[in-house]
C-alpha cells in the first residue's frame, strides 16, 4: 500500500476551451533563438470516468491550419499519467510522456530521436490558476547536460466556455 495521493482530478483544471499563444523555436537541438509565434484554441474534456481526458487543438500555423489531438491516461496503480498525441500530418508517436504533478506542477518525460539521435524529451505544466496555465517542452541530447526550451504555451481561458 501506497501513501502517494490519487492524482485522476490532476487535469481538471484543463477542461474546457482555452486561447493559446504558443512561441516554438524553429529548429531542435540545433542552439537555434530562431522562432515563431502563432495562436490556436483547445478545447479538453474528461473521459473513462476521469480515468482519461483529452483535448482538441486548431493551430493556424506559417504553413496554414493544422488540427491536433492529445490523449492522456491515468494509472491508478503507478499515480501516473501518460500523454500522447499528434496533428493529422504525423500521426501518433510511439513513446507516450509519463509523469505526474506535485505541489501544482506537472512533469512528463520520454525518449525519442531528433536527426537520428537519442535524446530526451519534457513536458511541464506549470503557473496553473483558474483561468492561466503555461505548458513548455523541452529536449535534451543523451550527449549534452543541458535542455532547449523549444515551444512555450501562455494559456487562457475563453470567454466562450
Amino acid at each position: 500500500m501506497t501513501d502517494e495521493r490519487d492524482g485522476r482530478h490532476d487535469f481538471d483544471f484543463f477542461f474546457g476551451t482555452w486561447e493559446i499563444h504558443h512561441k516554438r523555436l524553429r529548429e531542435r537541438l540545433k542552439g537555434s533563438s530562431s522562432g515563431r509565434e502563432f495562436h490556436s484554441a483547445t478545447t479538453a474534456r474528461p473521459t473513462l470516468g476521469g480515468l482519461g481526458n483529452m483535448d482538441e487543438t486548431s493551430m493556424v500555423r506559417e504553413t496554414g491550419r493544422v488540427g491536433r489531438m492529445t490523449v492522456r491516461f491515468y494509472n491508478p496503480s503507478t499515480h501516473e499519467w501518460s500523454t500522447t498525441g499528434r496533428t493529422a500530418l504525423t500521426g501518433f508517436g510511439p513513446v507516450p510522456m509519463v509523469g505526474k504533478f506535485h505541489d501544482g506542477r506537472g512533469v512528463f518525460y520520454s525518449t525519442g530521436n531528433v536527426r537520428r539521435a537519442a535524446h530526451l524529451r519534457c513536458f511541464i505544466w506549470s503557473n496553473i490558476s483558474a483561468t492561466t496555465c503555461r505548458g513548455s517542452r523541452r529536449f535534451r541530447s543523451m550527449a549534452r547536460a543541458t535542455w532547449e526550451t523549444n515551444w512555450i504555451m501562455d494559456m487562457t481561458r475563453s470567454s466562450e466556455h
